[in-house]
């Protein structure tokens, strides 16, 4: 692990920790930078004008890359600073096993041909990079390190929010009217959603437990009823045959992964409320649900918030 550190000064405590999370995922020689500002080396390093690490309901701890020189993870400081060193490690574990899968070329790279569609190659990208946390997931269990606070109720139940909201306030905007920018907006909020869903299924699969989210406010457990349920059992069937990160995928079982994928997320899409529909014109994207559904979804997320209201009001 070769270590750069690019802004203040991070504790010898933490450091250690990150070496100790590339060490146990046995990921190839790689580049660590740790950084304040992170979303600037991120855009660098992605030719990005707009990456942000905001994902609305956290702030990204650390981004994995190939690059020409090799594999380069970037972690946030002003993210990690504050944390316990194991959770800090348990990040550095779960980067690597991205830097093992990027290493075997286990990647979208050179797989347009799985898609017919422009709109088909978005939602394949979904469910592969949801796939890939998947894997990262199962390998740090696998590992013996305990899952991370994106697979518990309590952040699932506040990421189904925080995507009803977002949905609501696209259908509202009037910028919407152009139906490229809501499409890539939805895909943007369903792409969080189905990253949130991986992470929850590698913790169930290993787990055996249960979705539960009646104890995570008034509106959780239909949100998850409604939105994710449709697809779960379909979602949980699949990623019980990914391999972990540390093990080798062939190129062609990896297609197979990708094509289910692709139809997994569509279904996923057409639940959250939305459909791309082919043509000799072309593509087109449509809201599939009512008004009566988009009002009600209206009135839960508005329940969910006061529920959050009260939380913040009376933390005990």
């Amino acid at each position: 692990m070769h270590l750069s550190i690019e802004g203040q000064a991070i504790k010898p405590t933490c450091l250690d920790a990150m070496q100790r999370g590339v060490r146990a995922m046995g990921a190839p020689d790689v580049e660590v930078i740790v950084t304040d500002d992170f979303d600037a080396t991120v855009r660098d390093l992605l030719g990005s004008r707009t990456y942000s690490s905001d994902r609305g309901t956290g702030t990204v701890g650390a981004k994995t890359f190939n690059t020409p020189a090799g594999p380069v993870i970037v972690v946030n400081s002003l993210t990690v600073q504050d944390l316990d060193d194991a959770v800090v490690e348990r990040l550095l574990v779960h980067e690597s096993g991205h830097v093992l899968i990027n290493s075997r070329e286990e990647t979208l790279e050179n797989r347009h041909h799985l898609a017919s569609e422009e709109w088909q190659w978005w939602l394949l990208c979904l469910g592969g990079f949801a796939m890939h946390e998947a894997r990262c997931e199962r390998s740090a269990a696998d590992l013996g390190y305990p899952f991370t606070d994106s697979s518990s109720s309590q952040h699932l139940a506040e990421v189904l929010h925080a995507s009803t909201v977002d949905i609501h306030l696209l259908l509202v905007d009037p910028a919407s009217a152009d139906v490229r920018h809501l499409g890539q907006s939805v895909l943007a909020v369903v792409d969080r959603l189905t990253k949130v869903l991986a992470y929850t299924a590698a913790d169930v699969l290993h787990t055996g437990r249960s979705v539960d989210l009646s104890a995570e406010g008034p509106s959780a457990q239909a949100d998850w009823d409604e939105l994710v349920a449709p697809t779960w059992a379909q979602r949980l069937a699949l990623y019980a045959k990914l391999p972990a990160a540390t093990e080798r995928l062939d190129a062609a079982a990896w297609d197979d992964f990708l094509t289910a994928s692709l139809a997994l997320e569509a279904s996923l899409l057409s639940d959250v409320g939305f459909v791309f529909e082919s043509s000799d014109q072309g593509y087109g994207f449509h809201r599939r649900i009512s008004d009566d559904v988009c009002t009600d979804r209206y009135r839960r997320a508005v329940a969910q918030a006061r529920h959050y209201e009260a939380q913040a009001d009376d933390p005990e």
